[in-house]
């Protein structure tokens, strides 16, 4: 018999759940979201990145790993409470920042230089106030309402073109 296909992870989310993310974020941590809005910081800055590429061009290899295993059991769900919990870690230095590049600086520079513990990383994961089955069935209506909207602005279907008729030719016997 053939082999098995290969396991794969889901497809990183889309670009329309950070819509989730950002409601994740105000819920869990609203002082953060709420002095990022202030300053000006689009979640379109640092979160597709980190969900395109499961957080391994943000974090330690070994924290990249690790997030890339719950993320290829749980799904988007897992990689929206890593951002929250990224968040949690460095929400003094995050409240501290005067402007965009001081705030995902901090951020950066706390996870480059101090994040080396796993179990640093995954107990915030764990303390995320957000459980796994709240974010799906978000993930699940943000998905909804996505289809909703493409559905209400798609163009409408073209109509089919008009039967062409074809000459009729008889045919005589003698």
């Amino acid at each position: 018999p053939p082999p098995p296909p290969p396991l794969s992870p889901p497809p990183p989310p889309p670009a329309a759940h950070v819509d989730v993310f950002v409601a994740a974020l105000t819920a869990a941590l609203p002082a953060v979201a709420a002095h990022l809005r202030r300053l000006g910081v689009q979640p379109e800055q640092y979160l597709i990145e980190w969900w395109m590429t499961a957080f391994a061009k943000l974090l330690p290899f070994k924290l990249a790993i690790r997030v890339f295993d719950g993320f290829a059991i749980e799904g988007t769900s897992f990689l929206i409470r890593t951002a929250v919990a990224i968040f949690s870690l460095t929400k003094s230095l995050v409240l501290a920042a005067d402007d965009v590049a001081d705030a995902l600086g901090a951020l950066r520079r706390y996870v480059r230089e101090q994040l080396r513990d796993e179990d640093v990383l995954m107990a915030a994961i764990a303390d995320c106030p957000l459980s796994h089955k709240l974010l799906e069935r978000l993930l699940l209506l943000d998905e909804q309402r996505a289809e909703i909207t493409e559905t209400r602005t798609a163009p409408p279907p073209a109509s089919p073109p008009p039967p062409t008729t074809s000459p009729t030719t008889t045919t005589t016997t003698t």
